[in-house]
Formats: C-alpha cells, structure tokens, sequence
C-alpha cells in the first residue's frame, strides 16, 4: 500500500496485517472471515454453492455482508446470538432484501420489485411516461449500428440497460429476453436501441408489483423444465436465442434467455442445444435440491419433435 503524503519515503510502502475495505482482496478475506465462524456452528460449505452452508435443520445464504438464515426456529436464534457476539450486525425482519421486496402472506410468499422499478423509472425520467402491454415488438427488427447512424448516449444506454438487468435476474423473467437482447447493443447503441429499451420501462410502468409467487402447498412434481428456441432470430448474426425455464413443485425459480454460440442451420439443432443448456441447467438444480434431502430425476419439455428424437438416438447423423 502506498503512503500517504508526508509519510512517503522513495521505494517504501507499507505492509498490511489486515485487511482494508476497498482493496481487491477484502472481499475474498471477509468470506474466508466469515465462513470460518459459520463452520464453528456446525455449517459447511457446499459444493452447490460456496455461499450456502448447511447443517442437519440450519441453512445460510451469504450475499457479501448480507445473511439469509432459515431452519428451525431455535438453530436461526443460536446462529444469529453466535453472529452477533462475533460481529457488529443488526437482526431485521426479510421484508426486503437486495432490492427485492418480500410479501409473506397465508397461502404464498410473493418477490417483486416495486420501489426499485420506480427508481429506475424516475431516474430515466420516464415516471410519467404511458405503459404499453409488451416489453418488446413482437416484430422487431433491432441490429447492431450501421454507419451514419444516429447514436445515443452510451453511459445512459448503458445504464438503463444494467438496471434493467437486475430486474430481469431477481423477479422479472418477463423482461428477461427483451433486456439480454438489447444488451448486446452496449458498444454503440443507436436511437432507436434507446427508444426500445425505454420501451421495457413503459410495460414495467404499467405492472411494477408483478413478481414470482412460491405457494405452500402445491401436487407438482418436484423438477420440472421447459426449453424452447427462437431459430436464427437475430438478424445481425443469425444465432439463435436459448429460452429455458426451471420449475421447483411448480414454482419458477430459474430462467434464462440467452443466445447461443454457434450458428444452427435447422430448428432441430437450434433446440437440441437449448436442450443440452437446460440438462446442464436441470443438473445444477438438482444437486441444490438434493441438500433439502429431495431426489428426484427432471422432467424436460421440448416442442420439437426431432430435437427429441436426437436425444433418444445415440447414433450420429450428418
């Protein structure tokens, strides 16, 4: 570390014992700070997930200094005394965490993110702007800047988008598409790239308390997925788009859309990845629910029947 002025001697810096907030290792420093007086309740690490630690009725969820304790009632109570004899914390009600608000009702617990979708409307002063019903055109036509073309303000674009983003990942997978495909117009947005995706804050404009819904009870099946994809749909390079949803005992916990990395040159192989992503995806899941004591083997819905039948067939065909 550098030293400050009036203490600078030529070729000289200091040494740290400790850690500073701000450095680049701080971070990775206070995991290891932290886990360790997780381990001495009895949690571990898993390897689902390094911030989740579990024990027999005790599971803890680690965002930086943020900690998300479920289990038995008496556990959550040593763990958070535990914590707060070793830190300096504060015990708060979940009624909202990392932007997300928390809805704890009898029959259901609902996410959503109202205050933080009205921020970002006001920020982008499109508080007062009119909703429409869809976060994209069902037509659109959007590529990537020609020359002579009107550009925009990147850092807004950029912003606009990055906020977007978050929204998308927490409770919104309805915009999840719209935000990931105006996402890659980051490098050099054009007018009409801001006038679509200001078209995304005029449809949360018009449902800013949508969000996921996880019910108590629910006769699901514990693993359900869903894949689809969108063949040669983006007309600047002719890749396609991966859609996938997961489901928990009905519930949606995870969704993406993305695009793929190579070019498909039939609906067939468009799907067939999207249905290796969403196995890779399923697998990953399961192993989360595997650390609740739930087995299961994932049901994988796919709308193409050729897709299907590849995956039945191990023979290989050109």
């Amino acid at each position: 570390m550098e030293l400050p002025e009036g203490y600078g001697k030529p070729g000289k810096v200091w040494r740290l014992h400790k850690a500073i907030y701000g450095l680049k290792q701080s971070p990775r420093l206070w995991y290891f700070h932290l886990t360790e007086a997780l381990k001495d309740m009895d949690l571990t690490v898993t390897d689902f997930d390094p911030c989740i630690l579990v024990s027999k009725d005790l599971y803890c969820c680690i965002y930086v200094d943020d900690i998300l304790i479920t289990g038995k009632s008496y556990l959550v109570k040593q763990c958070i005394d535990t914590l707060q004899s070793r830190f300096k914390c504060t015990n708060v009600e979940t009624s909202l965490l990392l932007g997300m608000q928390i809805e704890k009702t009898s029959p259901h617990i609902k996410l959503y993110q109202e205050r933080y979708i009205t921020e970002i409307l006001e920020r982008s002063g499109m508080d007062d702007s009119n909703p429409v019903k869809t976060p994209i055109e069902t037509s659109s036509t959007l590529k990537k800047a020609i020359q002579d073309e009107d550009l925009c303000d990147q850092k807004l674009y950029q912003s606009m988008i990055g906020s977007l983003m978050y929204a998308a990942t927490a409770t919104r997978p309805d915009i999840a598409h719209a935000t990931h495909f105006l996402g890659q117009f980051s490098s050099q947005p054009t007018t009409t790239h801001l006038a679509a995706a200001k078209r995304i804050l005029r449809y949360l404009k018009g449902i800013p308390t949508h969000g996921v819904t996880y019910k108590y009870n629910t006769n699901e099946i514990p693993l359900r997925v869903y894949s689809d994809s969108s063949f040669a749909s983006n007309l600047t390079d002719r890749h396609s788009y991966t859609g996938l949803i997961i489901q928990t005992y009905g519930h949606t916990v995870i969704w993406r859309s993305k695009k793929e990395k190579t070019v498909s040159d039939s609906t067939t192989v468009a799907e067939y990845v999207a249905l290796a992503f969403a196995s890779k995806q399923s697998i990953w899941v399961r192993r989360g629910l595997a650390l609740l004591n739930i087995k299961t083997t994932p049901t994988i819905h796919c709308d193409n029947q050729a897709a299907v039948k590849l995956t039945e067939n191990s023979g290989v065909s050109d």
